[in-house]
């Protein structure tokens, strides 16, 4: 959807179906490439989804809609005007996110830590009885990797004690 969206005002459906379809199959092997090989941690894909296809995208509006005019003042797209977009895109948006991503690692505020991560965010951050009432996880029992089964409200009570909040 990301890939036509750019178009999607002067697209035939078939061109738009077709084109999001071989877009898809293109941000597979762009997100195996960006986890892979350049070894960036993109849990969700936002890179290869948004930030690749939205390049996709552009391109695509180059290409296929070329010549048809746009906007309120009817300028004729052109290959030309959208590779003057992508050529904006990369520093204002990819390199500007990078780099404050970069910044918040260093300073050691990009994640939070593997504790709260177990626990659940707003179980740690929040008031724990409103989320993880006592006598809903009394019943329930916890398989440890070891293989000893713990109940649920150890476990839990043992999260709140580890972190610090």
């Amino acid at each position: 959807m990301i890939s036509v969206s750019a178009g999607a005002d002067v697209y035939a459906p078939t061109l738009a179906y077709l084109l999001a379809m071989g877009s898809a199959a293109i941000c597979v092997y762009i997100g195996n490439f960006i986890e892979k090989k350049m070894r960036v941690d993109d849990v969700v894909g936002a890179v290869a989804v948004h930030g690749s296809m939205g390049f996709l995208g552009l391109l695509w509006v180059g290409v296929f809609a070329a010549g048809y005019p746009t906007g309120v003042n009817n300028v004729d797209s052109s290959i030309g005007g959208q590779l003057i977009g992508m050529a904006t895109f990369l520093p204002l948006g990819f390199l500007s996110g990078y780099a404050a991503s970069w910044l918040m690692r260093k300073l050691n505020i990009l994640r939070v830590p593997p504790e709260v991560e177990l626990m659940g965010l707003d179980v740690a951050e929040y008031e724990p009885n409103i989320y993880l009432p006592e006598v809903a996880v009394t019943e329930e029992v916890i398989v440890e990797p070891d293989g000893t089964q713990v109940p649920a409200a150890a476990v839990v009570q043992r999260a709140r004690d580890e972190v610090v909040v």
